[in-house]
C-alpha cells in the first residue's frame, strides 16, 4: 500500500499518479488519473484602471495574495473604456459547473459558437482548440433536441423535470445562429419550435401568473420571440403592432423594447420600429433585478448594445449610456455580496455577445509590448489587446505601452484561496447533519468501507428564490446512493429523533434531485415559502479508505449569483478504514 496525500490544489485535475514495482519475477506498472480540486469555489479578481501613455506597468502583487499556486491570469489594454469581456467570456467557458440543465448548456453552446477562432485571439483566452469547440456545439445543439416537447417548448432539467416557456425563444436564436454558422440543425425540430413561438405570440403569449411581474415577463418573452422569428422572415407584422401598440407600457426594461423595434424594422415597419427603440432610449428603466426573466440592468443594457451594434444602428445617444458599464460591473468586486462571481451567466453571455460586435469596429491600433517570463510579444490590435499568463511569472511580467493619450487597462485573476471561504447563512441558511441508518447522530467516527449515513440537509429561505439550486459535494470516501435507483422505503423507515424522516420533507416546492456519485442536488423554489425550512435527505455509503476534508454544503440561485449561502463544516474530516 501507498499513502497518497493532497496538498496544495492543483485545479480541477487530472493529476496521474504512476507506480512501477520492479522484482526478479519480473516488472508491474499501474497509473490511475485522479481529480484533484478544493472543497469550495474559485474567485476572481478584477482590477481596472486608466493611466496616460507611453508607460511601462506592472501587475499588482494582489492579483495572487492569499491564492493557491495555478491561478490563471490575464491582462488587458484598449484605448476605449473597458468592458470585462475576457472575464465574461472565461465565466462561460472555463467555470466548473457542479449542476447541468438546459439554458446553462445553451448559453455554454452559444458562447463558444461566438468565440471562433479569430474571436478567441481578440478576447485572449484560450478555450477548446478547433475541433473540440465544434463537438462541442454540436453535442449541445443534438441535447436541446432531445429536450424538445411535442409542442415545440423544452424541458429544464430534462425530460421527468418542468417546461419554462422562457427557453423556447434562446433555444430557436442559438439554432438558427449555429446553422448561419454550418452546425447540422435537425429541421423538423427547429419549424416545430418556430411555429411555436409564431402560434404563442399570435395567441397573445404565455402567462406567467405565478410572477409578481407576471406582464412584464409575458411582454420580454413576446418581444424576444418576435425578433428571433424576424430572423427567418416569420414574425406576423400584425402581430408585432399590436404588441407594441397595446403592451408595450408593460416593459420595465429597455432590451425587449429593442428586440421588437428590431424585429418591426426587419419585418418591413421601420417608423413603428424606430418609436420602439427611441422609448427603450430615452425611458426611465428601474434595476432589472427580481422581474423573473432571468436578467438585469447589466445584461440588459449589455444584450440591447450588442443587438444595436449588429445592425448598425449604434449613435452616440446609445454609446453615452454603454459607459458606465464597465465600472458598473468591476464594481461589483467591492461588493461582499458577490464574493469573487461579478457576473450572473445571462450577463456574461451579454457581455461576449457585445464583445463581439464592439471588437470588430475600427479605432486607433494600440502599439507596445507585453512581457512574462521568458516570454515576449508585440501589442498589436486595432482596439484591445488581451493575453493569459502564468501566476509564476507575476513578478517577471510588465507590458510597455508605447501608445498615446489615456489607456484602460485591466489585470483579471481566477483561482482558489489558501483558506476556505467562511459561512455565510445572511441570505439563505443551510446546515448539514450524520445520522447511521439506526437514526443515532454520527459525530465523526472513523468509518469502515461500506458503512452507510443518512445526510440531513435543513435550508431556510428569508427572500423570494424562485430558482435555488442545493449542492452537497461528498468527501473522497463517501458516495451518494442513487435512491431513484434503489428501494425509498429503507430511508422513509428511518426516524429521527422518534419522528420519521418523511414527517421532516414538507417545505418549499423541490422541483428535482439528482444523486451523482460524488455530489447531491436539489433545485428548489422558495417564491411561496421563503421563511419556512425544507428538510432533504439522501443516503451515503464510505468507498475508499483514507482521510479526507469534508466540503461545506453550499445553495446559490441560478440567475443571481450573488444570492447564496454556504453551511458550516461542523465535521471538517472524516476517515474511512
Amino acid at each position: 500500500q501507498v499513502q497518497i496525500m493532497g496538498l496544495d490544489a492543483l485545479g480541477i485535475g487530472p493529476a496521474t499518479i504512476s507506480v512501477e514495482v520492479s522484482s526478479a519475477e519480473g516488472r508491474v506498472s499501474r497509473s490511475v488519473s485522479t481529480v484533484v480540486r478544493p472543497a469550495y469555489a474559485p474567485v476572481r479578481r478584477i482590477e481596472q484602471s486608466s493611466v496616460t501613455g507611453p508607460i511601462t506597468i506592472k501587475p499588482p502583487a494582489s492579483l495572487v495574495a492569499g491564492l493557491l499556486p495555478g491561478a490563471k491570469l490575464q491582462f488587458t489594454v484598449s484605448n476605449r473604456p473597458l468592458l470585462p469581456l475576457a472575464g465574461a467570456a472565461q465565466e462561460v467557458t472555463e467555470k466548473l459547473w457542479w449542476y447541468s440543465y438546459l439554458k446553462l448548456n445553451v448559453q455554454r453552446g452559444f458562447v463558444h459558437l461566438l468565440l471562433d477562432s479569430h474571436n478567441r485571439q481578440l478576447f485572449g483566452v484560450r478555450t477548446l482548440d478547433e475541433s473540440s469547440r465544434q463537438a462541442l456545439i454540436q453535442s449541445v445543439i443534438d441535447d436541446s433536441v432531445a429536450q424538445q416537447t411535442p409542442l415545440g417548448h423544452f424541458f429544464m432539467w430534462g425530460k421527468d423535470s418542468w417546461i419554462d416557456t422562457q427557453l423556447t425563444p434562446y433555444v430557436a436564436e442559438f439554432w438558427i445562429k449555429a446553422r448561419q454558422a454550418g452546425f447540422r440543425i435537425d429541421d423538423a425540430a427547429l419549424n416545430r419550435t418556430l411555429a411555436r413561438m409564431r402560434q404563442d405570440l399570435q395567441n397573445g403569449g404565455n402567462a406567467y401568473l405565478a410572477h409578481e411581474h407576471h406582464e412584464a415577463i409575458k411582454f420580454a418573452n413576446n418581444a424576444y420571440a418576435a425578433y428571433v422569428l424576424s430572423l427567418t422572415n416569420a414574425a406576423p407584422i400584425g402581430t408585432l403592432r399590436t404588441l407594441y401598440n397595446e403592451h408595450a407600457k408593460d416593459a420595465r426594461t429597455l432590451l425587449p423594447l429593442v428586440q421588437l423595434g428590431l424585429a418591426l424594422r426587419t419585418m418591413g415597419d421601420k417608423n413603428l420600429g424606430d418609436q420602439a427603440l427611441a422609448l427603450a432610449l430615452n425611458g426611465k428603466w428601474d434595476s432589472a433585478w427580481g422581474i423573473g426573466d432571468y436578467g438585469s440592468t447589466e445584461r440588459d443594457l449589455a444584450w440591447s448594445h450588442a443587438l444595436l451594434v449588429e445592425h448598425k444602428l449604434m449613435n452616440p445617444a446609445w454609446e453615452a449610456k454603454v459607459l458606465p458599464l464597465g465600472r458598473n460591473l468591476t464594481g461589483r468586486s467591492r461588493d461582499q455580496r458577490w464574493k469573487g462571481s461579478y457576473f450572473s451567466l445571462d450577463e456574461a453571455v451579454a457581455l461576449v455577445r457585445l464583445g463581439v460586435q464592439l471588437l470588430q469596429q475600427p479605432a486607433e491600433p494600440l502599439q507596445g509590448s507585453f512581457s512574462s517570463g521568458d516570454s515576449r510579444q508585440p501589442i498589436a490590435s486595432k482596439r484591445q489587446y488581451s493575453v493569459e499568463f502564468a501566476a509564476a511569472d507575476l513578478a517577471r511580467t510588465t507590458a510597455a505601452l508605447e501608445s498615446n493619450g489615456t489607456l484602460y487597462v485591466e489585470w483579471n485573476s481566477v483561482g482558489f484561496s489558501k483558506t476556505p471561504p467562511p459561512a455565510d447563512q445572511s441570505q439563505v441558511a443551510i446546515s448539514r447533519e450524520y445520522y447511521s441508518l439506526d437514526g443515532a447522530a454520527w459525530t465523526g467516527t472513523d468509518l469502515k468501507q461500506g458503512d452507510r449515513l443518512l445526510v440531513h440537509l435543513r435550508v431556510q429561505a428569508e427572500r423570494d428564490i424562485r430558482d435555488a439550486v442545493l449542492v452537497d459535494l461528498q468527501p473522497g470516501g463517501l458516495e451518494v446512493e442513487n435512491l431513484n435507483l434503489g428501494d425509498f422505503s429503507e430511508l422513509a423507515a428511518v426516524k429521527i429523533e422518534g419522528r420519521p424522516v418523511t414527517d421532516y420533507t414538507y417545505g418549499a416546492t423541490l422541483r428535482r434531485q439528482e444523486y451523482k456519485d460524488d455530489r447531491y442536488l436539489a433545485a428548489i423554489d422558495f417564491s411561496a415559502w421563503h421563511g419556512d425550512n425544507i428538510n432533504l435527505f439522501y443516503i451515503a455509503r464510505a468507498v475508499t479508505p483514507g482521510d479526507y476534508v469534508v466540503p461545506p454544503p453550499f445553495i446559490e440561485d441560478m440567475f443571481r449569483p450573488q444570492v447564496k449561502g454556504q453551511g458550516a463544516t461542523v465535521i471538517a474530516r472524516l476517515k474511512v478504514e
